[in-house]
């Protein structure tokens, strides 16, 4: 059973939710977060027939997209018709339905004016306009837009009206208002041009605001990524999308405003399909505010750079047509066959940008850039700073700029490009060169150090896993001791012996010769010297990459 607030909550301390919640939340006896709805009629109103399938189908849409995003489920009751002796919504009541949505004509004392759309009233007790009030919607009949005007599709104008209402109805406010309970808004917050209805469902998207006003241009078809916060805030998280999942994003990519949440696993945005436009999408990023998960998002590279254009003159930055918010923790995406700007997250990414002139951009992790056939139709080019150019020959996969990508993997090859610095890559061929030689900078060696150093490993704990190996042993005459041990290390780096006195100075730093360093830290230190990363032409390297498997 759903119980609404006796009173609003405190503030949080938390600018987001402050601003974006109300303070009055649903409450659940026991285990199931469950709110019941209904349609109804009211005193004079009463067309059951004006709930036809598709109608209702797309109003249970909104409530489905709420409890895809927070841990609610919502149960339809049913319509509920006026009688002689109670109105619909009356009866709805009394039937258990905790959200109630009716229409009502102007004379009915609901709405003031036929200009008046529509309202709901907050998840509250302190409402005393009939039983029941919390929670209920309430759309004027007479006004035109609400019945003949107004599109109730997903992503249409009356879709949006009501998932607005319903979110006002498990507790959201508006972000140019205090919510009557002395909530911040947007502007008090700095954040006045965040009043757009990509970022919040909520907004009335006001021009002085950047906006082009509540019922122009694309509609969310979704809660927007501030509200999805804010919901799972009050209600919790939903499980949705907990698997392995791909998303074909040719359907989530059109002229409206949307927000995917993932809640786990290894999850794929694949945008092979999508014909219209490059697509340019960043899977992490969005940080202005503390956020519990990765926030990214997608929209097309023509809004892109309709947005990045006004921004970098100053300008409030104007609505995209298609554009959608990444919330949870993504891992892959396949690009178009246009030009494509593609971003990670702290994430080890996969990022395919497919045909096109591609800039893909790892971030933070162990990414990688995939293309669709063999390495030797590429050339593979350093152009510093971790950045990478990847040219395919052929010409079916365009020019691409690559940055902060560690690997790039081909039909044949798999190729590290980490190796500048304290990169994986970089720290793998230093210590296979110093402690068993530049003969065994092969792929299979290759990845076998990679594969620890990709799984957190330091340098120091590779060592000393490598120099307790029989095959290091053997390599040193099939001793361990610290003479045999100093002596190996120098003939990889040096590519010859030394002699007996250099062999005992050097040991003299060890424990258990006179000095304070274990082997693996030795070994550590003289991977990364310079004569060391001469010895494996590192510097070679960092302008080819290495192969791995």
């Amino acid at each position: 059973m759903a119980v609404p607030s006796s009173a609003p909550f405190p503030l949080t301390g938390n600018p987001l939710l402050d601003v974006t919640e109300n303070g009055y939340v649903w409450y659940f006896n026991g285990s199931s977060h469950t709110i019941n709805w209904s349609t109804s009629g009211s005193d004079n109103w009463n067309s059951s027939s004006w709930f036809t399938t598709s109608k209702l189908n797309n109003f249970k849409a909104v409530f489905s997209s709420i409890a895809s995003v927070a841990d609610v489920s919502f149960n339809y009751l049913g319509y509920f018709s006026t009688t002689a002796s109670n109105p619909g919504y009356a009866s709805a009541y009394y039937e258990g339905s905790d959200m109630t949505i009716s229409f009502a004509y102007t004379g009915d004392n609901v709405f003031p004016t036929i200009t008046s759309t529509a309202f709901c009233y907050f998840p509250t007790t302190k409402y005393s306009d009939y039983a029941g009030a919390p929670g209920d919607m309430w759309l004027n009949a007479g006004n035109p837009f609400i019945w003949s005007q107004a599109n109730y599709a997903p992503g249409g104008n009356g879709f949006y009206l009501v998932l607005h209402e319903a979110l006002h109805g498990l507790g959201l406010k508006h972000p140019h208002d205090d919510g009557g309970t002395g909530r911040p808004t947007y502007t008090e917050l700095g954040l006045k041009y965040f009043d757009r209805q990509w970022f919040s469902v909520m907004s009335y998207d006001k021009a002085e605001n950047g906006g082009d006003t509540a019922y122009s241009g694309s509609m969310p078809k979704t809660p927007m990524l501030f509200d999805v916060v804010a919901l799972q805030d009050l209600y919790g998280e939903s499980q949705n999308n907990s698997d392995n999942d791909t998303y074909d994003m040719n359907i989530h990519l059109g002229n409206w405003y949307e927000t995917i949440w993932d809640s786990g696993g290894y999850d794929r945005l694949d945008f092979s399909s999508y014909s219209d436009d490059g697509i340019s999408v960043f899977l992490g990023g969005f940080n202005l505010l503390e956020l519990p998960h990765q926030a990214g998002y997608f929209t097309t590279v023509t809004d892109e750079l309709a947005m990045t254009s006004a921004d970098q003159q100053g300008m409030a930055i104007p609505n995209p047509k298609q554009f959608g918010w990444l919330y949870g923790e993504f891992d892959e995406v396949i690009g178009t066959v246009y030009d494509d700007m593609i971003g990670g997250n702290i994430l080890d990414n996969l990022l395919a940008g497919l045909d096109g002139d591609d800039l893909l951009d790892g971030d933070a992790g162990i990414d990688s850039a995939a293309y669709l056939s063999i390495s030797s139709n590429f050339s593979i080019s350093s152009a510093g700073d971790d950045n990478w150019i990847v040219r395919d020959r052929t010409g079916y996969e365009g020019t691409d700029d690559l940055f902060n990508i560690e690997r790039l993997l081909f039909d044949d090859k798999k190729i590290a490009l980490d190796l500048n610095g304290s990169g994986n890559a970089a720290q793998a061929v230093e210590l296979i060169g110093a402690s068993i030689g530049t003969a065994y900078l092969n792929p299979a060696i290759v990845g076998l150090f990679l594969d620890f150093f990709d799984s957190g490993y330091s340098m120091s704990e590779v060592a000393a896993a490598i120099i307790s190996t029989d095959f290091f042993i053997s390599l040193a005459g099939g001793s361990s001791s610290n003479s045999s041990f100093v002596a190996t290390i120098a003939r990889n780096i040096l590519g010859t012996p030394i002699d007996a006195v250099t062999t005992d100075v050097l040991a003299g730093y060890l424990q258990g010769s006179g000095g304070s360093l274990t082997q693996a830290d030795f070994l550590s230190i003289f991977a990364v010297s310079d004569i060391n990363q001469s010895n494996i032409n590192l510097a070679g390297l960092q302008q080819t990459g290495i192969e791995y498997i």
